[in-house]
């Protein structure tokens, strides 16, 4: 099946044109889901798929638990535009489409690996419709839709968006959500909550707009604008019986932020080290008030660092950050000069934000980036 699995990798492009192709002449409703007009989309979702077919065939054609669970997630998540679940069996269709015109682009033979990997597609295609089906007994909302009630700008390319959402949007605390608008129609990006889940159905984002980071289109959002959010995902685990370090790179604050708020609703949490990088001084916009939470628990260390000891003229923050209260990261040096990993050897380790799969981090360490 690998060789297969790497013939199509190899001829992705055929492949993903091909499945779409059959997928938008059987159900129009597709075209909502990958628009014509977005390549990177499609994409997107035909890597999916080959990392589905990589798992299969580590497997012996087997699906992985942590592979159905991802799978569970995107059915519920695409529920968001209203794409029955009986309609999967449309996809499986498809995607043995997909197959036989790359097998037949190349005049490679229908061997019984071919045929495996069609049977893969069976068992995808039955995961995704039974996920979507136990999501829509269960009574969990397709979507959930936000106006924006409030935007506040610490410093130039920050925006903290509050939204009132009507009734609760149940996540935990670091997962993401898919998130769209009426200025960016087709496009969903994924964005990471800055607060816990609560009964009152407020959600806070904090936009982190460097012109690289997904949630770039939402920079223009203003007050009395609606937002569309699919369910949250993410797998993000926090023991509670060792020591915890997290590592938020810069937009990646938003989601260790919304973790360490959880931290503080808990009797007895556990040691925190919250390492936090900007790329200037003025981006480490809450430093003053997480020293504040740090003086009345004890639990939490804090450890501010920053690309450049100085902002530029653009930077404009509302506060400015002493000298002394954050590191100056050398100039060509990797953040791992800065932090000396063996000093948390029983530690849990997360990783947040675009940039942390760069970052040399322990084996074990969680990374979470969306870049």
């Amino acid at each position: 099946m690998a060789e297969v699995v790497e013939f199509l990798a190899a001829n992705v492009e055929t492949f993903r044109t091909a499945t779409i192709t059959r997928l938008y002449a059987d159900i129009l409703e597709t075209r909502h889901i990958f628009p014509p007009h977005l390549v990177e989309i499609q994409q997107t979702a035909a890597q999916a798929v080959l990392e589905v077919l990589r798992d299969a065939s580590t497997h012996a054609g087997e699906l992985s638990t942590g592979m159905l669970r991802k799978i569970s997630e995107v059915a519920v998540a695409q529920r968001r535009y209203a794409y029955p679940a009986t309609a999967y069996l449309n996809f499986a269709q498809a995607l043995n489409h997909g197959l036989r015109e790359t097998l037949s682009s190349q005049n490679a033979a229908y061997t019984q690996a071919a045929a495996d990997i069609e049977e893969v597609f069976a068992t995808l295609s039955a995961n995704l419709a039974k996920a979507a089906l136990v999501a829509d007994h269960a009574g969990i909302p397709a979507a959930f839709t936000g106006e924006i009630i409030s935007i506040e700008r610490p410093c130039r390319r920050i925006n903290v968006v509050t939204l009132d959402m009507g009734i609760p949007m149940e996540y935990n605390p670091g997962q993401t959500v898919l998130t769209t608008s009426a200025h960016m129609p087709g496009v969903w990006v994924p964005l990471a909550p800055a607060v816990p889940s609560t009964e009152f159905g407020q959600v806070e984002f904090h936009i982190y707009r460097d012109g690289k980071t997904h949630s770039e289109p939402l920079e223009h959002a203003r007050e009395g604008d609606y937002w569309t959010f699919s369910n949250p995902n993410g797998n993000l685990e926090i023991p509670r019986d060792k020591p915890l370090v997290l590592l938020a790179h810069y937009g990646g604050y938003a989601q260790a932020r919304a973790i360490l708020f959880e931290l503080l609703n808990w009797t007895n949490p556990p040691t925190v080290e919250f390492i936090w990088r900007a790329q200037y001084p003025g981006e480490l916009y809450e430093l003053k008030q997480l020293q504040k939470l740090a003086s009345v628990n004890p639990w939490l260390n804090l450890r501010f660092i920053a690309d450049n000891a100085t902002d530029a003229w653009w930077v404009r923050p509302l506060e400015t950050n002493s000298s002394t209260d954050f590191t100056v990261l050398p100039a060509n040096t990797e953040l791992a000069s800065l932090v000396q990993w063996s000093a948390y050897p029983d530690s849990t380790v997360i990783a947040m934000g675009p940039g942390a799969r760069e970052t040399a981090l322990p084996a074990n360490a969680q990374i979470f980036s969306w870049d």
